[in-house]
């Protein structure tokens, strides 16, 4: 079955469930106000009737019922939320196979145009690698995304990743309810930082044994007082000094309660998602190394489902205060108090926990992103990995984001301080294929497939690329200068013993051709002796002629060809310099009289 196949017959199934749960939902609706509507009359008849014993017990009855009807339409709304956020992953996972990315987060935020690649390479913002990967729900786990592909990790981590994401690519059911339990109203970096300042706070009530046995005492002293009043026939104000003792114990930890909900209460929806996530990761099938490890992170000395779900009951408790009725229960039961003592010992016996369950939420989030990339393009390569310094081969490689069938091209070459200059006329695909080499060297890295038939690669080497730059007018810095200043970045990169694998696209085109071919030649001879290898593309042909004086350097070009005033490209990349060109002809085209 293929992918649109797979998809098509989810979402088939999904919708079927919304509209059966839609229906059912509705049903319940009916039941609890014909329920409400029923037992209300009867109860007032009773009350007419003077059988005051028929009904409180109607009302007991009725109380009962209609939580009964809540429990279970509420189970009812939960899957038909989990169903709808199906639905939306199915369609969203359809218009992704299809090049729409419209809807999906572009990870604008960690865009950086002093990164080693990511700017140049497209790799945040619309239509962008973030997108074409990102299936994370979370904000942490979007932030871990984003790490992953800005990073150079060992190549034991790739290794982990790949047969992780390869083993949850052959359940992407999973993976998709997985991914919809994380859907909904999710925390921000900054409340999550509040909370979690507040789970690392020093417990103020846990030592005090007067307080925790007032929790059990009070409470026992104003029912055996009411219960006296009721037998005995005396006023239920004997209960006043008990409550008095307990208003004012309750005040001078209301300041405490109150700053405890400010700090929590944003997080509450998000605990209830991560419980859930928490207890399905516990649950899971899957046992390769990396999920086995992550398995037993969030199961090894606390279960972090039970616990996470505990905490979301503990503070859903304690946000009731600001309820209208609190008040009345509160004060005989000394609720608020009851509450932080236990929510203190939660955080003394699991406070230094939870990071690592919210770290293995955010791993599980960037293992069923690339898990997607494995099941969605079947037809990808997992890569290979070499010793050999800057080794690279790839077979029928093709860009990521290219749409339809794309030109595949092969290319290989390793060793130190190589360099492989592109020569070719303008809109040749000299630029798609260096942003395609590199654009699949990062993916590689980060454990994902590459669109390609074969792919070979040193993963110990960091891309670097200088394609886009761009001139500041706020600080008087000409696009020439920012490129030299780009350049720079890398010279110091690779002086301080870092392997970089360069992209220079159009190098120093801010000069004239004398300076340009001189300042190319210099800084080709410079990388060599710093043992740098890459990709130079250029203009310059006579620069293609230093290839017969060394060999460190290997010409390849693009083609176009004018027939009959049009131009064709093959997009192929081809040994040898360039021998066309088309820039007269495209200035005829617009217009321009050219001689």
């Amino acid at each position: 079955m293929s992918p649109k196949e797979f998809y098509n017959s989810q979402l088939e199934e999904y919708l079927n469930s919304k509209k059966a749960l839609t229906k059912k939902s509705s049903l319940y609706s009916i039941i609890r106000v014909v329920v409400f509507i029923v037992f209300l009359v009867a109860i007032i008849y009773e009350v007419n009737e003077r059988a005051m014993q028929a009904s409180i017990l109607l009302t007991i009855l009725l109380v009962g019922l209609l939580a009964i009807l809540i429990k279970s339409h509420n189970k009812i709304k939960n899957l038909l939320k989990l169903v709808s956020n199906l639905v939306e992953l199915s369609n969203l996972e359809l218009a992704r196979l299809n090049g729409e990315y419209s809807a999906i987060d572009g990870g604008n935020e960690f865009a950086n145009d002093q990164h080693p690649y990511s700017s140049d390479l497209d790799f945040f913002g619309q239509k962008s690698i973030f997108q074409l990967v990102n299936q994370t729900t979370s904000f942490f786990g979007k932030q871990k995304l984003a790490q992953w592909l800005l990073g150079v990790p060992e190549k034991a981590e790739i290794l982990k990743r790949q047969i992780a994401a390869k083993e949850l690519g052959k359940n992407q059911e999973w993976c998709l309810d997985y991914r919809a339990t994380g859907i909904g109203e999710q925390i921000n970096e900054k409340e999550f930082s509040s909370f979690k300042n507040w789970l690392h706070q020093k417990p103020t009530l846990l030592s005090s044994a007067f307080l925790k046995w007032a929790i059990i005492i009070i409470p026992i002293l104003i029912l055996l007082i009411s219960t006296g009043a009721f037998i005995f026939n005396y006023t239920l104000l004997a209960n006043f000094p008990v409550l008095l003792i307990s208003g004012i114990l309750l005040s001078r930890q209301h300041k405490y309660a109150s700053q405890t909900v400010n700090s929590t209460y944003k997080a509450l929806t998000t605990l209830q998602v991560l419980g859930k996530q928490l207890a399905a990761l516990e649950r899971s099938p899957f046992s390769s190394a990396y999920m086995a490890e992550i398995k037993g992170a969030v199961a090894s000395n606390r279960i972090a489902g039970l616990e996470i779900e505990k905490l979301h009951k503990l503070l859903d408790h304690l946000q009731a205060r600001n309820g209208m009725m609190h008040v009345f229960i509160n004060i005989p039961f000394m609720l608020d108090i009851r509450w932080l003592i236990k929510l203190e010992e939660w955080r003394t016996q699991n406070a230094e926990h939870v990071e690592n369950w919210f770290e293995s939420l955010a791993t599980t989030e960037c293992l069923v992103s690339l898990s997607g990339l494995y099941f969605n393009h079947p037809s990808w390569v997992t890569p290979s990995f070499a010793d050999t310094a800057y080794e690279f081969k790839a077979e029928e490689l093709i860009h990521p984001m290219l749409g339809g069938e794309g030109i595949a091209n092969n290319f290989s070459f390793e060793g130190l301080g190589q360099t492989n200059l592109i020569t070719g006329p303008n809109m040749a695909g000299k630029s798609t294929f260096l942003r395609t080499v590199a654009t699949s060297y990062v993916l590689a890295q980060i454990g994902a497939p590459v669109r390609a038939h074969k792919f070979v690669i040193n993963p110990r080497v960091q891309v670097f690329t200088a394609m886009r730059v761009k001139d500041n007018l706020s600080e008087s810095v000409s696009s020439f200068y920012a490129e030299l200043e780009r350049i720079k970045q890398l010279i110091e990169k690779v002086k301080a013993g870092e392997q970089c694998l360069y992209f220079l696209d159009e190098i120093l085109k801010g000069t004239n051709s004398a300076d340009r071919h001189k300042g190319a030649e210099a800084l080709i001879r410079q990388l060599h002796k710093l043992e740098a290898t890459g990709f130079i593309s250029t203009h310059d042909l006579e620069l293609g002629e230093l290839a017969a004086k060394e060999d460190f350097v290997r010409n390849f070009s693009f083609e176009s060809e004018i027939n009959e005033g049009e131009i064709t490209f093959d997009y192929t990349i081809k040994e040898g310099i360039c021998s066309s060109f088309n820039a007269c002809e495209l200035m005829r085209q617009m217009g321009i009289e050219v001689n």
